[in-house]
């Protein structure tokens, strides 16, 4: 290199010495100068190595900040990462709708972007393979360390079973219906050929006035298709012509008071907190008063331990109050939302795609579609006849092992039977689950979108 600079006409120097590169000799001085920078270098490099491995060792991180967290400087002038919001809600959001393993990753992407999460879709299948939203940090291998996580210093964003859950369902194949939103087509994946039985796909195409019609098609050759929106419109008169059977509304509002169990308990340890504390008052004026009698506290200082005590059962009190109409308040909304059963079709067209999917996977079979007429009783899983009163198109009873067996539905199951039992009617262990499924979902749907839009308000 040094020659041909010198054949160009150009002579090196070194900044600290110059050097006279005509005598031979001076080339070993700087062939020194040039290996003694290159050392200093790679030290420097392995330092800059070795002190983020020690840092990662002791669960810092190191990196770029996260998606859903942000930088922070301690008191000790270390760097830490702590979550920022409202990113670190979305993305616990993201890992809980992804374990679920009811919709693609797109679906559920498109979902949290519409909330206000912004990243790319490859960003976003990353964070969800990220061990950090868990509170660990990969410690790379190094030498004759292998590569292993170690525990975090930064607070997680999901437990680390949750985290699991994801992986597991990334790993395996998906269970749901894979295929993407569409308004116009959400009964794709619900259908088939009346020629062929195969599955229905949906698509839509332009007209001559360069308007889209959507339709309904064969995967298969046949050449089968039908409008889309004729079949919505059949499908959701029919939904909306649903009655359930009045039976089953108590127990539909008994299914919400236990899903919202959490809120029930939370409101008794409230109201019991909020009454203890009232009770040790009372007593620490008994006492005070008690203090005053046998002349071991003056006037004054009675006076001023009764007007505090006084001031706090107050308050307290207060609490009370609002605490009563809180569950006055939960009360009449767990009516509203037992009512929302007796209004399936408004409520399934307010909802958003996959909300309908998740409505329709938990109701329907895979049913064959005629030109110009769809039945949805022949839609209906076996034991939704049940429910909405169907008698003349029972189905068969089936014995199959039911796939759920958790002891509260095991109870409401049983509930079920009974109410069909005194109907006259048999029903199936299957077929009550079926309609228990049906509930639990209808129920989760109507629940989690009414929160949402509380979030919203609030």
């Amino acid at each position: 290199m040094i020659s041909q600079l010198h054949h160009l006409g150009i002579t090196p120097q070194a900044t600290d010495q110059e050097l006279d590169l005509s005598v031979p000799e001076n080339k070993i001085i700087l062939g020194v100068y040039l290996a003694t920078s290159e050392a200093e270098n790679d030290r420097r490099s392995i330092n800059v190595r070795q002190g983020i491995r020690k840092a990662n060792q002791e669960g810092r991180w190191t990196a770029h900040v996260p998606i859903g967290y942000k930088a922070h400087i301690t008191a000790t002038q270390k760097r830490e990462i702590r979550p920022a919001e409202p990113q670190a809600s979305l993305i616990k959001k993201t890992f809980e709708l992804v374990a679920e393993n009811k919709r693609t990753v797109q679906a559920v992407y498109n979902q949290i972007h519409s909330y206000g999460l912004r990243c790319s879709i490859s960003n976003f299948r990353r964070l969800l393979r990220s061990p950090v939203y868990c509170g660990k940090i990969t410690l790379p291998a190094y030498e004759y360390e292998l590569a292993r996580l170690v525990n975090g210093l930064h607070q997680p964003l999901v437990d680390e079973v949750l985290f699991n859950q994801v992986q597991e369902v990334l790993r395996r194949k998906p269970t749901y219906v894979a295929h993407p939103a569409n308004q116009q087509l959400f009964l794709r994946g619900f259908l088939r050929c009346p020629n062929c039985n195969h599955q229905l796909t949906g698509s839509a195409s332009r007209g001559k006035c360069g308007c889209y019609y959507h339709y309904y098609h064969c995967k298969s050759s046949c050449g089968y298709r039908i409008r889309a929106d004729k079949v919505n419109e059949l499908f959701l008169e029919q939904l909306t012509e649903l009655q359930v059977d009045p039976a089953y509304l108590i127990l539909y509002r008994d299914l919400i008071r236990y899903l919202r169990k959490d809120f029930a308990e939370n409101r008794n340890v409230s109201i019991k907190t909020i009454t203890t504390a009232i009770d040790r008052q009372v007593e620490r004026v008994v006492r005070a008063k008690e203090l005053l009698l046998h002349g071991d506290i003056e006037e004054d200082d009675y006076q001023i331990i009764k007007t505090d005590c006084e001031q706090r059962i107050h308050d307290l009190g207060t609490d009370l109050q609002q605490s009563d109409l809180a569950k006055q308040r939960k009360e009449a909304s767990l009516i509203t939302s037992a009512e929302k059963l007796s209004h399936i079709g408004a409520i399934f067209q307010a909802l958003d795609v996959p909300g309908q999917q998740e409505i329709m996977q938990a109701m329907l079979c895979p049913s064959s579609v005629i030109p110009g007429t769809l039945s949805l009783s022949s839609m209906l899983k076996p034991g939704l006849h049940f429910l909405f009163g169907i008698s003349n198109t029972v189905g068969t009873i089936s014995n199959k092992k039911p796939i759920y067996h958790q002891q509260w539905e095991e109870e409401y199951a049983q509930r079920i039977i009974e109410i069909e039992r005194e109907k006259n009617r048999s029903i199936s262990r299957l077929q009550a689950f079926e309609i228990l499924t049906f509930l639990s979902t209808f129920a989760n749907i109507t629940e989690k979108d009414s929160k949402e839009i509380n979030q919203h308000n609030e």
